[in-house]
């Protein structure tokens, strides 16, 4: 007996095709053909309802089957004598079926970058999932990523509509359908603009220092916040809370210290920028 294995031209794609050579004896009747799943079993199953005449026999199995088939056959007479069971042949059915295709769960804007995370059917024989973006009709590969792996990042081009999808590709190079697609827009922020200069004057008698200086580009703005030290040092820490106006007083300062100043501009898009810094002393 000889099986048609995986490859062979007289394969078809949901089936096995088994053939062996022909019994010559004038009693013989037909051929009983078994089959098993299960490596290393006894217990092969009967799969042809009465014996068959014919030297080979078509196998119709579903196209999901991935395990290894086991077969044999033998032959009966009219007298019902039944022969040795021939060798065992083996043959296993091509992986023609694409994994499920993934579930896109969020696709979300933090800043510049844009965090994504999908899930899969687990059960599914998954090798690796492969990230696509898809910018004015483009698509591009933004990750393949291993089979346990369920998010990652991008930083796409800004003030673009983005559309994201995951494809499943599992071992035989199956690939599935493409998930369900999410929008992104990331927009541009413009960085506020730092302060450049500033006004610092001292009032010895009431023990304060005052900060002066321009705001600029207020839709850009989250605020201001000063910071101080004491001069020489390099520890610098924060004296105010958020400012939106470009005017601060200082009333922690004692005299004959002399402390150093500067003020850091925050954008919307969380971006600082750091002033010169400037020195007075407390007379």
């Amino acid at each position: 007996i000889s099986a048609c294995l995986v490859g062979s031209e007289m394969c078809i794609r949901d089936r096995f095709k088994l053939e062996w050579n022909k019994n010559a004896e004038g009693d013989f009747m037909g051929y009983w053909i078994y089959r098993t799943t299960t490596p290393n079993s006894k217990m092969y199953t009967l799969i042809n309802a009465k014996p068959q005449a014919e030297n080979s026999f078509e196998d119709k199995l579903p196209k999901q089957a991935k395990n290894a088939f086991r077969y044999y056959v033998m032959a009966i007479d009219t007298n019902e004598n039944i022969s040795e069971k021939s060798e065992i042949v083996i043959g296993k059915m091509p992986d023609v079926v694409a994994p499920a295709a993934p579930f896109l769960k969020f696709a979300r804007v933090d800043d510049s970058t844009i965090n994504l995370q999908w899930q899969s059917a687990l059960t599914e024989d998954i090798q690796f999932f492969k990230v696509l973006r898809e910018v004015n009709g483009k698509v591009d590969t933004v990750a393949s990523l291993g089979k346990n792996k369920f998010k990652t990042t991008d930083q796409p081009p800004f003030n673009t509509s983005i559309n994201y999808t995951v494809l499943a590709i599992d071992s035989s190079g199956n690939v599935s359908e493409a998930s369900n697609s999410i929008a992104a827009f990331v927009k541009k922020i413009k960085a506020a603009e730092k302060v450049s200069d500033f006004e610092l004057t001292s009032n010895i008698e009431r023990k304060r220092v005052n900060l002066k200086w321009e705001v600029k580009n207020v839709a850009e703005l989250k605020g201001f916040i000063v910071y101080r030290t004491l001069k020489g040092e390099k520890s610098w820490m924060p004296i105010s809370s958020l400012l939106k106006e470009g005017i601060y007083e200082d009333s922690s300062v004692k005299k004959g210290k002399s402390y150093e100043y500067q003020i850091r501009t925050y954008a919307q898009n969380g971006q600082v920028s750091v002033s010169p810094s400037k020195s007075i002393t407390i007379q």
